[in-house]
């Protein structure tokens, strides 16, 4: 990336977002990041974090892959609160 640090999102989503694919922005932001130098593990998620990175698993074959990492940020997803406060 730009300020020199490696990033790796892993997604269990065939896209970034799921809503990429819904307003047809998947193609053009998919496009920027991996001309960013992001890489992008999917489909897959994350299964544990170790002191060697983060350990991940495909959705569909359960195939353990090792992410080497010196620092994880976890971007999780936002769920609706319908009851009132």
């Amino acid at each position: 990336m730009r300020e020199g640090f490696a990033v790796t999102i892993v997604t269990p989503a065939a896209a970034r977002l799921e809503t990429d694919a819904m307003t047809m922005e998947q193609y053009r932001v998919q496009a920027r990041l991996l001309e960013l130098g992001v890489r992008i593990s999917s489909p897959s998620q994350p299964d544990g974090i170790t002191r060697e990175g983060v350990e991940t698993a495909c959705v569909f074959t359960d195939r353990r892959t090792t992410i080497e990492t010196q620092a994880t940020v976890l971007v999780t997803a936002a769920s609706p609160r319908h009851a009132l406060l």
